[in-house]
């Protein structure tokens, strides 16, 4: 769960959820999507991190307020970015940034532990040093965290994604890089993934959706192309079916996990490539047999949907957390390729995000 730092009337940094569209946090200390010894790590943190801005003056960070905008403007993750890059961006200010908490299983695969990111602005040798005492007190305080990690963004966004890594706190307190790992299970499979790493956090949900995907897939033949293949799942679960698996990621962190991945799982007919999915596609000039597209909110890229549709691949499974995103694709989609099956999965109940997975053949 990502919990993003704001500051409360005296300007001292709280945690909570930010309001839809705008900078102000909520707390939520009686969440109940999170277990009591989670609550309890995020008060502990907030506590300490008020402590540190009274002593050194490390307030929350705001984010940029997005203006208003028409409802289809602001679900595009380019502008919005665009926007928050530009003249807003002189808005933000401050240090603490978000605290995000995971559970996942430790190496030997059966001990439940918890990992603690912390997101902050950039910061001096005295800042960071504020940063890793709190880290040490979290992990003396509660046995069942594994790591605490802490990275920067410069950026004056709101995204919680990290540009540079600065330290990894094991459960003793010492730095040691590798405590950032942990592994989560998938139809009896177990990925290793970074404390940073997207993987589906709904685990049971997780394994309807892989299953699905798996139902879902047409015979099998020469080779898959995994475009936005992550640390490899479902692509390594897909993987026997083929003779070849070509995956492709612009996260260079992420391709190399998915390649331990499919050591780990034995899966040897495999190559991945860091880069942007529409320039890797757009160098290619032969075809893939089947292409399993797990794209982000945005949906395919243009220019990869375009290179996409030129390399006419016998099939395609598309999973797209945005209905919106997939329809437009789909529009384009159709002129190749004729959709053979469709399914849903409610991978967080009572929100309105749905996970659908759509099968095209080549007409």
């Amino acid at each position: 769960m990502e919990l993003a730092f704001g500051p409360d009337a005296a300007g001292l940094p709280v945690l909570g959820l930010r309001e839809r569209g705008g900078r102000r946090v909520t707390p939520v200390p009686g969440c109940t999507l999170l277990p009591p010894e989670a609550l309890r790590m995020a008060a502990a943190a907030q506590n300490l991190a008020q402590d540190l801005a009274r002593r050194n003056g490390l307030n929350a960070w705001n984010a940029p307020e997005q203006r208003h905008q028409p409802a289809r403007r602001r679900q595009s993750r380019t502008f919005q970015n665009r926007m928050l890059l530009g003249r807003d961006a002189e808005q933000a200010g401050g240090f603490w940034r978000f605290l995000t908490l995971r559970r996942g299983l430790a190496a030997d695969l059966r001990s439940p532990r918890w990992w603690a990111l912390c997101l902050t602005s950039p910061g001096d040798a005295t800042a960071r040093a504020a940063v890793r005492g709190l880290g040490r007190e979290l992990l003396a305080a509660f046995p069942h965290l594994a790591a605490f990690v802490h990275e920067e963004r410069g950026r004056a966004d709101a995204l919680t994604l990290g540009e540079r890594r600065v330290d990894v706190l094991d459960a003793t307190g010492r730095s040691r890089p590798e405590a950032a790992r942990l592994h989560l299970p998938l139809l009896g499979r177990f990925f290793t993934l970074d404390v940073a790493s997207f993987f589906q956090v709904n685990t049971s949900a997780a394994q309807i959706l892989a299953r699905t995907a798996l139902d879902l897939l047409p015979e099998g033949g020469g080779e898959l192309l995994d475009l936005y293949c992550g640390v490899g799942a479902p692509g390594l679960l897909l993987a026997p079916a083929f003779s070849r698996l070509y995956g492709v990621e612009q996260d260079a962190r992420a391709v190399a996990l998915a390649r331990e991945n499919a050591a780990g799982l034995s899966v040897d007919h495999c190559r991945y490539a860091a880069g942007d999915a529409a320039l890797l596609l757009q160098e290619r000039t032969a075809t893939a047999d089947m292409v399993l597209a797990d794209p982000p909110r945005a949906g395919l890229a243009p220019a990869a949907l375009a290179a996409l549709l030129r390399l006419r691949p016998r099939s395609i499974l598309y999973i797209s957390c945005n209905p919106a995103t997939l329809a437009r694709d789909a529009a384009l989609l159709r002129e190749g390729y004729r959709l053979a099956r469709l399914a849903a999965v409610d991978l967080f109940p009572h929100t309105p995000h749905v996970e659908c997975l759509s099968l095209w053949q080549r007409l």
